[in-house]
């Protein structure tokens, strides 16, 4: 019996990561899906527009047109059933300001360098234990 599918929002404005990280969640974590959106404003939408139950976790990228990362996360705590969900911070940002800016946010869970890997996902799960 498989177990029940996780899901993971990967939020970028970026395709190639949007690729890179669904090829990832496919050939590795196969207890997850994963849903796609360019920008914070279009996973809000999704939020407000869903019937199913909130992700297990995010995937957030910086800087994003639209409604970039930081917009998100302050947006997203006018959604109570949001307030639990993991959040990691995927992004070519070596800024320490960013690095420490995403500290000021509980659920910011990791700050992780693109372009994601396996082992950088996996330390994650591990981190986290969700495998």
């Amino acid at each position: 019996m498989r177990a029940e599918q996780k899901t993971c929002f990967i939020i970028d404005d970026d395709a190639i990561a949007h690729y890179i990280t669904k090829h990832l969640f496919n050939l590795y974590f196969d207890s997850w899906t994963t849903e796609v959106y360019f920008n914070g404003l279009e996973a809000l939408l999704a939020i407000d527009n869903s019937k199913n139950r909130p992700p297990e976790l995010i995937l957030l990228d910086i800087n994003m047109p639209v409604m970039n990362g930081w917009e998100f996360l302050n947006k997203l705590q006018d959604y109570p059933q949001m307030k639990k969900i993991p959040i990691a911070i995927v992004s070519s940002s070596i800024d320490p300001r960013d690095i420490e800016k995403a500290k000021q946010y509980p659920q910011v869970i990791q700050f992780l360098l693109k372009p994601l890997n396996k082992e950088a996902i996996e330390k994650l799960f591990q981190k986290w234990e969700w495998r």
